[in-house]
């Protein structure tokens, strides 16, 4: 792997790490495709990553952020070869392979970079902020989602208006507190609210209503106010 080509290629994982929306099914398959590429023909992998990112806005401005920051950085430090010791060495590629063919990148990179001990590898000290950032911006606007549901029902749109996000972050929020058990639709009843950990399991499809009420469940209530012991 070239200097330009590793470059490349960090670039492209610290950018998915701070994806604040849902790429389109299509996008998704073509980077699991970069991942496949990866393992069996590293240089057309490559190629087709600088290629990609235009086709997402954010996706491509968070690319050539992290892209000069990493240039930044290396140029005031020797390349050294990248490995991190998780039971043995994983290089970049094989990190880069696991993350970019999964399910959930965020959530990937999220495991790999707790893997990962003071490495003072420019690649990994970014990722790690940028894993730690995101994280941070994301548990703040699902407070504020719950924070929203405390006080009447609403839906993904009311919720994308009146906290001034776009409704796929919106969307994407709800996925998350409602597969944590913090919020349940309205047709669940009293007894789904009280007890969400005794719902159905359903497709996350099943949500994404655009006519669907959410409200608050016993956890996402106890999520905003805990109950603090004192002794």
């Amino acid at each position: 792997m070239t200097p330009t080509e590793q470059t490349t290629l960090q670039a492209f994982l610290i950018a998915l790490a701070q994806l604040e929306t849902t790429l389109l099914e299509d996008l998704q398959q073509d980077i699991r495709q970069i991942g496949d590429d990866l393992n069996k023909q590293p240089t057309v992998a490559f190629d087709k990553i600088p290629e990609l990112v235009t086709k997402h806005a954010q996706l491509n401005d968070l690319y050539k952020t992290a892209r000069l920051n990493l240039q930044r950085e290396y140029q005031t430090q020797q390349r050294d070869k990248l490995e991190i010791s998780v039971s043995g060495k994983l290089a970049l590629e094989p990190m880069a392979i696991t993350m970019l063919t999964a399910d959930d990148f965020q959530a990937t990179a999220k495991q790999l970079v707790t893997r990962v001990k003071d490495s003072k590898d420019a690649f990994f000290k970014t990722l790690q902020a940028a894993v730690s950032v995101t994280q941070a911006k994301a548990d703040l606007k699902a407070f504020s989602v719950l924070k929203a549901l405390e006080f009447r029902p609403l839906t993904i749109e009311n919720l994308a208006y009146a906290l001034e996000m776009s409704p796929d972050q919106a969307r994407q929020i709800i996925q998350r507190l409602w597969q944590e058990g913090k919020i349940n639709t309205t047709k669940a009843g009293i007894f789904g609210t009280i007890f969400p950990f005794l719902r159905p399991k359903k497709r996350p499809s099943q949500i994404h209503d655009s006519n669907t009420y959410f409200t608050l469940t016993s956890f996402g209530y106890f999520d905003l106010h805990p109950v603090i012991k004192v002794s």
